[in-house]
């Protein structure tokens, strides 16, 4: 007992108090100057007005509080998001909240993580801004009911969308094609690459074929 109100009235002196609001203190400055940093870089990449910049970093502290992140991974991947074209006040807070809303959904999955997966999936099949709640559901509806996490899916269409699309493949293709592989092999890694080889997307094509002709037999 003697000990332990010793260690309470460390805890409670004016010495401890005093140390801890100097690290507060420091810790505020810091987070205040990687949040002008990751702003300045929002501004050299997006069309955003100032005005624009301010209402989008407070909806991006609401972004954040609800998905569990920080507001610095909002704007930076608002800003990386910007650099790919969806560079409006509207697209970039979007993007920024799927992604987000991804990593959620994600267990191990980064925010960049998230952000990748769905600009190489966008970007490959031609997806606009309001199809990406249809790509995360689809991902995670495969995540959920199968051998394989959301983060492998994201592994295989990351390697593999541009190379599946150009052989004439949708994205439900490539994750059922890349689901049932790993599936086996337990390497999404290696499996969304084997799927953008032009062996593998010929053998793709070939059962493709052979499929639609025992169909039509």
């Amino acid at each position: 007992l003697r000990e332990g109100m010793s260690s309470f009235s460390y805890w409670t002196s004016s010495t401890f108090l005093v140390m801890k609001a100097i690290q507060s203190i420091k810790g505020g400055l810091g987070t205040v100057k990687a949040l002008d940093t990751a702003l300045v870089d929002l501004k050299k990449t997006t069309t955003m007005t100032n005005n624009e910049l301010e209402d989008f970093y407070y909806s991006s502290n609401k972004v954040a509080k609800q998905m569990g992140v920080t507001t610095e991974e909002i704007i930076n991947q608002a800003a990386e998001f910007s650099r790919l074209g969806y560079s409006s006040k509207e697209a970039a807070t979007e993007m920024a909240k799927y992604s987000s809303w991804f990593k959620t959904i994600s267990p191990g999955m980064s925010i960049e993580e998230a952000g990748d997966t769905l600009t190489s999936v966008m970007k490959a099949f031609k997806y606009d801004v309001q199809d990406v709640e249809k790509i995360m559901s689809m991902i995670n509806t495969v995540g959920n009911n199968f051998a394989v996490s959301n983060l492998d899916i994201s592994e295989i269409l990351t390697r593999s969308s541009s190379a599946m699309m150009e052989a004439n493949n949708s994205l439900a293709d490539t994750i059922a094609l890349g689901t049932a592989a790993t599936e086996i092999t337990r390497d999404a890694a290696s499996v969304g690459n084997a799927l953008k080889t032009k062996f593998c997307l010929c053998v793709q094509k070939c059962a493709y074929r052979k499929y639609l002709i025992a169909g039509n037999a």
